[in-house]
């Protein structure tokens, strides 16, 4: 099994599990033409798509939803809090619900036996309570690190932009916090947000952290990646 950031940020997010055939999306923020060049890119053929989910409706994560549906065969879902779906074989995603300022963002853990499961958790200000029993045993964390707290206090965005990025995306340093305890293999950073963050930042805060638990730090950037899992 693979994870996939095709891409990731406030221009656009879209994420893919590839096992063997088998393929699962996880939102739709860029457009299907773009999503296909991306996947080739990284030398996965199109094809084989069992299912389609959204982690919430905002435009950066399900703009083209709709249109990408119709192309794949597959309706988007966006699975309530403690649901589960069997997408193919033994493979199930399982959601949880996440605060997202005031609304929502699903986070799924995808999963395929005990050591092989992906959680997904982005644009969110913490984790729900259903998402916290799932992360614990994921093998690899694809997680929001979105701000840093003095890049986003000297960055050249209003009080009130700043402010929704406070109570509704995650600081690298609760990132941090959320990641202590785990033990997953690989852990991805996405959704970073270039005027109030850097890769560099990232690293500084969450390394120390998944070293601990022996994992390894990724940070996605604007070229698509494939994760082994």
């Amino acid at each position: 099994m693979k994870f996939c950031v095709l891409a990731s940020g406030s221009s656009g997010n879209a994420y893919v599990i590839v096992d063997g055939p088998h393929k699962v999306l996880i939102d739709a923020g860029l457009s299907p033409k773009c999503i296909r060049e991306r996947l080739r890119a990284l030398s996965i053929p199109d094809g084989g798509w069992r299912g389609f989910l959204l982690t919430h409706e905002h435009g950066d994560h399900a703009k083209y939803a709709q249109e990408m549906g119709i192309q794949i065969g597959w309706r988007a879902m966006r699975l309530d809090d403690r649901q589960a779906q069997r997408l193919y074989g033994d493979v199930c995603a399982y959601a949880g619900d996440c605060p997202h300022g005031t609304t929502t963002s699903t986070a799924y853990s995808i999963e395929g036996g005990p050591d092989l499961s992906v959680f997904l958790a982005t644009d969110i200000s913490g984790l729900g309570e259903t998402a916290e029993s799932m992360i614990g045993h994921a093998s690899l964390i694809a997680i929001e690190a979105n701000w840093d707290p003095e890049m986003l206090e000297a960055c050249d965005r209003d009080e009130k932009a700043k402010e929704r990025s406070r109570t509704s995306h995650l600081s690298n340093q609760k990132a941090a916090e959320i990641l202590f305890g785990c033990s997953a293999k690989t852990v991805v950073a996405v959704h970073l947000s270039k005027p109030c963050n850097s890769p560099e930042r990232v690293r500084q805060a969450l390394e120390p952290t998944v070293k601990m638990f022996g994992g390894k730090l990724i940070v996605a950037g604007d070229e698509p990646i494939c994760v082994e899992v």
